[in-house]
């Protein structure tokens, strides 16, 4: 008696029985549908009414297709950035809180010596995020995204400057586009009023 009650009770009894209860409902949801649809006329041969089934079943699954398609295009961006996020912050984020922001000032001017104006831009990101974390605003985390840190500064007084910043690694990040010393010049801009406005914070 008491295996058999235990045997109801069971994860696996109970799945078993969802999965009949569900089965059966399909069941009578098909014979609803297939007394709804009309009946074609007599003396169709039987090839074309299959041909008429297999292609309704072509569409109903290219539609699915499109449908999944449709959806990861607009989830993509998403997932690719929290996955580059992760990735980046894995490398990154140990070494970054060794790195004082004057090495990454200093990074930052001779990629701009040489041309590379992404690393460039990239390294005045990093010297903002050493910024944040020894100011105690935004400590170094593997998963947080440009989107996170734009929400723990808006509320401070160089919004902006850390806006531009920001976005523009999130660009740099998704794209394999030329990067110009125009760019460069407007995040280091950008920095330099985030730096003025910390030593008069200091």
């Amino acid at each position: 008696m008491a295996n058999s009650e235990f045997e109801k009770n069971s994860i696996g009894w109970q799945l078993s029985q969802l999965q009949q209860q569900v089965g059966e409902w399909l069941e009578l949801q098909t014979m609803r549908l297939n007394k709804n649809i009309p009946q074609l006329p007599e003396g169709i041969p039987s090839w074309l009414v299959e041909g008429l089934k297999a292609i309704a079943w072509l569409a109903a699954i290219a539609l699915l297709l499109w449908l999944a398609w449709y959806v990861w295009r607009r989830l993509e961006p998403y997932l690719m950035e929290l996955k580059t996020r992760r990735a980046v912050g894995r490398k990154t984020t140990s070494r970054t809180s060794e790195v004082p922001v004057e090495a990454w000032l200093k990074r930052s001017q001779t990629y701009f010596d040489r041309g590379n104006y992404r690393e460039a831009c990239r390294c005045l990101y990093m010297a903002t995020l050493q910024l944040l974390h020894e100011r105690a605003i935004a400590r170094h985390q593997p998963s947080r995204t440009d989107r996170e840190y734009l929400q723990l500064v808006q509320q401070l007084p160089q919004f902006q400057s850390y806006r531009t910043l920001i976005t523009t690694h999130e660009q740099l990040c998704f794209s394999d586009g030329e990067v110009l010393s125009e760019t460069f010049e407007r995040c280091r801009q950008a920095y330099r009023e985030i730096a003025r406005q910390e030593q008069i914070s200091a």
